[in-house]
């Protein structure tokens, strides 16, 4: 997370990472700026997870005991607020956000392949997490997406060989289905996307890029010049126009809004 800005007209690519972030995503993006929360994390890092690299790209991740702590922000443990999302052992409670993404965990018959694991484990880093009721997530992490999955059926640690299927269940339509199914295909596909941002993905961007901006003891014309370049700054933030002023301090609350509490909302509103 940055706290001082050197050169303002060469920041904007290094919030690149968040153009193919979904809710779950920008949710913690925006928590994890949140001072009271990184006070907590900070004090609570790894005291109650133990962890194995079980594989080249697998670890084991086990929930020593409950972190109510953390699980009043809505998660289950508390993840290093200094990684972004991408980066983060990143694992929402089921109440907080409501995951239609599920993989079916069943025994294997003989001579079965695990055609998901297989592709998983070559293009993904992997968590697996078995928290205090013995449930089980996987969260998987590819070029510039990550997802979290909650595991049904029997346990993937079984002595017994087991394969995986995705489904997807709960709240929204046919489509919104779809395309968390399509999100969850696309972690496991390696093919390089390059940065085209949505409209919604930038409004959140811009806004996480004031309360940076802020946080270093900057203003938001600083944070308009991140945004859109000094020539176009000093030629629009002026006092007879209003317009970028305008947008800037919108987009800056928005996220302060966010940052304290509104990413809550954000994680109940389905896929994206």
């Amino acid at each position: 997370m940055p706290r001082t800005f050197t050169s303002l007209a060469e920041y904007l690519p290094k919030y690149d990472y968040m153009v193919n972030l979904t809710r779950r995503g920008w949710a913690y993006e925006h928590l994890r700026r949140h001072v009271v929360f990184q006070e907590a994390a900070y004090r609570r890092q790894e005291d109650v997870v133990s962890l194995i690299e079980y594989a080249p790209r697998l670890t084991l991740l086990k929930l020593r005991s409950p972190q109510l702590e953390a699980e009043a922000w809505g998660l289950i443990f508390f993840p290093n607020p200094d990684h972004t999302a991408l980066r983060a052992d990143l694992f929402w409670s089921d109440e907080t956000f409501p995951n239609p993404i599920r993989v079916m965990v069943t025994p294997k018959a003989p001579g079965d392949r695990d055609e998901l694991f297989e592709r998983s484990v070559k293009a993904c880093d992997i968590r697996h997490l078995t928290d205090c009721n013995g449930h089980e997530h996987l969260l998987v992490k590819g070029e510039g997406l990550a997802v979290q999955v909650r595991c049904l059926g029997a346990s993937l640690l079984s002595a017994s060989p087991m394969r995986m299927n995705y489904h997807v269940r709960g709240p929204g339509d046919v489509e919104d289905r779809y395309k968390a199914w399509r999100r969850a295909e696309r972690v496991v596909d390696p093919v390089l996307r390059p940065v085209v941002w949505s409209e919604r993905s930038k409004l959140l961007r811009n806004g996480l890029i004031c309360l940076d901006a802020k946080d270093a003891g900057l203003n938001l014309r600083h944070a308009a010049e991140i945004i859109y370049g000094k020539k176009r700054v000093n030629e629009e933030w002026t006092p007879h126009r209003r317009d970028m002023k305008d947008k800037v301090r919108a987009w800056w609350r928005s996220a302060i809004k966010l940052r304290d509490g509104g990413y809550r909302a954000l994680l109940q509103k389905g896929p994206w």
